[in-house]
C-alpha cells in the first residue's frame, strides 16, 4: 500500500498499489487534478509516521555519518515503536491511462514511476498482479480494500484501515448505481464489490487496491478504488473500481512488469 504525496503540506489524498520496486499502480483521478511530488510506501500509523519523521526521507537526504539505526541496548531503533522506516520517494513520470475520461469514470489508471527503486522487506512487498489466465479468470465472493479515508465520523483515519467487501455483478451493479446516479454507464473495465451493508471505501482511499487472498496466500490486486456514489458507509450502496484484468496489457507494458 502505498500513500501520494503532493505540494500541499499533509495532504494525502490518494492510495496506490506498488506492483513492482520502481511502479505505483492508482487512479488516474488522482494525479489528474493536482501535483503529486513523492510517495511513501511502508507506512501503517500516520500519526506514527510523523512522530518518526526524521526517518522518513528521501534517500539522498543528508545524514550525519554518526547516524545509525540502534538504540543504545543494541537493539533496531525501529522496534521501540516506530517499525520499520518507512520511505519516502519522489516520483520520476506520471503515465495516465490515455483514454481516462474524468466525465464518464472511464479508464481510471495512472502508473507513477519512481526516481529510485522502493526496497522491498519486511513491510514493503509489490502485490501480485492477474499475470496468469487462472488469476485472471478467478472471482473471488469477498475481497478488500485498505486505506486511510475518511471514517463513519467524517475523520481521517490514522491508521491503515481495511473493510471485507462481498462481489456484486456488473448488470446488478449498473442498475443499482444507475438509481442514485444516472450518468454513470459501467462496462467489463468496471468492477463492483460491496452494497451489503454501510461498508465502503470513501474519501482518501481513491488509487488504492482491492485485493484478495490466492490459494498460495499471496495478495492479488483485483481493483483500483475509481468512484462511489459519495455514501461514504451512511448509505448502503456498491463501490466501483477499475477491473486490473482487463488492463493488465496496458499495466504491463507501462511498467514494464515481466522484464
Amino acid at each position: 500500500m502505498a500513500l501520494l504525496e503532493t505540494t500541499i503540506s499533509d495532504e494525502l489524498p490518494c492510495g496506490g498499489s506498488l506492483i513492482n520496486d520502481r511502479h505505483i499502480l492508482t487512479a488516474a483521478h488522482c494525479v489528474k487534478a493536482r501535483k503529486i511530488v513523492g510517495v511513501r510506501v511502508g507506512v501503517h500509523d500516520l500519526s506514527n509516521d510523523r512522530k518518526c519523521d526524521d526517518r522518513i526521507h528521501f534517500r539522498d537526504d543528508y545524514y550525519d555519518s554518526d547516524d545509525s539505526t540502534e538504540t543504545d541496548d543494541g537493539t533496531d531503533e525501529y522496534s521501540a515503536g516506530c517499525g520499520p522506516p518507512a520511505q519516502r520517494i519522489p516520483i520520476d513520470t506520471i503515465v495516465i491511462h490515455p483514454k481516462y475520461s474524468p466525465r464518464s469514470k472511464r479508464n481510471d489508471l495512472a502508473i507513477i514511476r519512481l526516481q529510485y527503486p522502493a526496497v522491498i522487506g519486511y513491510s514493503v512487498i509489490p502485490i501480485c498482479l492477474p499475470l496468469t489466465e487462472q488469476l485472471r479468470a478467478y472471482r473471488p465472493s469477498d475481497s478488500f480494500v485498505t486505506g486511510w479515508g475518511l471514517t463513519e465520523s467524517g475523520e481521517r483515519s490514522a491508521v491503515l484501515r481495511y473493510a471485507v467487501l462481498p462481489a456484486i455483478t456488473l448488470p446488478d451493479c449498473a442498475m443499482r448505481i444507475k438509481e442514485l446516479d444516472r450518468v454513470i454507464v459501467l462496462d467489463d473495465a468496471h468492477l463492483c464489490a460491496g452494497g451489503n451493508n454501510k461498508t465502503a471505501h470513501c474519501n482518501g482511499d481513491s488509487g488504492g487496491p482491492l485485493q484478495y487472498v490466492s490459494d498460495s496466500t499471496r495478495f492479488v490486486l483485483q481493483g483500483v478504488v475509481s468512484f462511489g456514489v459519495k455514501t461514504c458507509g451512511t448509505k448502503i450502496a456498491p463501490g466501483v473500481f477499475a477491473n486490473v484484468t482487463h488492463f493488465i496489457d496496458w499495466i504491463v507494458q507501462e511498467a514494464n512488469v515481466l522484464d
